[in-house]
């Protein structure tokens, strides 16, 4: 009996998903349309957000809370949210590991607002002592490619090559190459 209503079962999905292939044969990967998937992300963001937030009026200096907070209003584009968020979080930062999580943050939300200035502001003297972490590496070359400094950028593009860290970056580092000879 179990085994006769496993397989009735199965034949129903197989018969819904193929009533959920459309007129061009291509099957639908989910039952939510694409408008929905984006509502349902912008939901689970904002209640994330709204868990953050209580759990910051019971624990008002809990530094991860706030940099998370700040993650997520980056990925949401409430920006102003975020500066804020970052804001709060410099104020709470109590060693060197936490005063970079922030400019990390800060910093991508310069570069997404197209404040290339700012993040080499904030970038430069930490890349200059070559204690830089690689995204804060990667971060500062993303300036220097927005306000089309290609030989800089390429020069930190460069070091990953070396470093053995920079596959991805290849291609970034050919464009900034080209993009700073002559002929470029």
């Amino acid at each position: 009996m179990k085994r006769r209503v496993s397989l009735l079962l199965c034949d129903l999905r197989y018969r819904i998903m193929r009533l959920l292939v459309s007129a061009k044969g291509e099957q639908k990967s989910s039952y939510l349309s694409e408008r929905e998937k984006t509502d349902f992300n912008e939901n689970t963001l904002s209640q994330e957000i709204r868990w953050l937030e209580e759990q910051l009026k019971r624990t008002p200096y809990w530094f991860q809370g706030v940099v998370k907070i700040a993650h997520l209003r980056l990925t949401a584009r409430d920006f102003r949210g975020c500066y804020d968020a970052c804001q709060v979080a410099k104020l709470l930062e109590m060693n060197e590991k936490e005063r970079r999580l922030t400019r990390e943050v800060l910093s991508t939300l310069y570069l997404r607002l197209g404040e290339f200035e700012k993040v080499k502001e904030l970038l430069m003297p930490i890349c200059e002592g070559q204690a830089a972490s690689t995204v804060e590496q990667e971060l500062l070359a993303a300036a220097h490619m927005g306000l089309e400094e290609y030989e800089q950028a390429a020069d930190l593009f460069d070091h990953f090559e070396s470093s053995g860290i920079g596959g991805r970056t290849r291609p970034i580092l050919e464009y900034a190459e080209q993009k700073k000879s002559p002929s470029g």
